[in-house]
């Protein structure tokens, strides 16, 4: 539960993202278990892909923000602070933020595995949010239907598209938690620390 101080909630930095997570997985599992109509489905996959973009600069937000006060890691606070001051995208924070704190420079691979999956999904979501409709036209017969919009992006929504959100947004924090340094066998047990998920037993 949060702490109330001088009109101010505090509370441990994963609780957001517990929240969006636990939204996501709602959601996925709605979608996998429910019988929905077609526009039900599409709506359904609209609200995962967002969430588990959501979920993940949440994610970015507060794991480097704290990162940044921890001893050998102060040299980067300026810029990170700057970063999160500036409303940096998303896009930005992964490519360069893991490349300037972790020892190794190495940063994410966003061009395959599970960066690429994640980066696939983030473009979805632009398309869904910047939807700008085309002007096209319809042969029907002895008519034509003029002004219709592509909408290619919604009707390519399906069940896969929201499990790939959640399975590649999990994935790419611990992608992050990995070359912070944190061993294998453990990410388990940070990620359900910062997203919820269980430990598989």
């Amino acid at each position: 539960m949060p702490a109330r101080e001088q009109g101010k909630y505090l509370s441990s930095p994963n609780r957001v993202l517990w929240a969006y997570f636990r939204h996501l997985r709602k959601v996925v599992r709605s979608i996998q278990e429910l019988t929905l109509s077609k526009e039900e489905l599409q709506e359904e996959v609209m609200i995962a892909v967002i969430l588990a973009i959501l979920a993940v600069e949440c994610f970015v937000n507060a794991f480097f923000r704290i990162l940044v006060e921890e001893q050998g890691f102060e040299t980067y606070r300026k810029q990170i602070l700057s970063d999160l001051e500036s409303k940096a995208f998303l896009r930005k924070k992964l490519q360069e933020w893991p490349k300037l704190c972790f020892k190794n420079k190495k940063g994410l691979e966003l061009g395959k595995g599970i960066g690429q999956r994640f980066l696939n999904v983030m473009d979805v979501r632009k398309k869904l949010e910047h939807f700008t409709p085309s002007y096209e036209g319809f042969n029907a017969g002895n008519f034509r239907i003029e002004g219709l919009a592509n909408t290619t992006v919604l009707d390519a929504l399906d069940a896969s598209t929201a499990v790939d959100a959640l399975e590649s947004a999990e994935g790419i924090i611990a992608e992050i938690l990995e070359l912070r340094g944190t061993p294998k066998k453990e990410i388990p047990h940070a990620l359900h620390h910062w997203t919820g998920k269980p430990p598989q037993l």
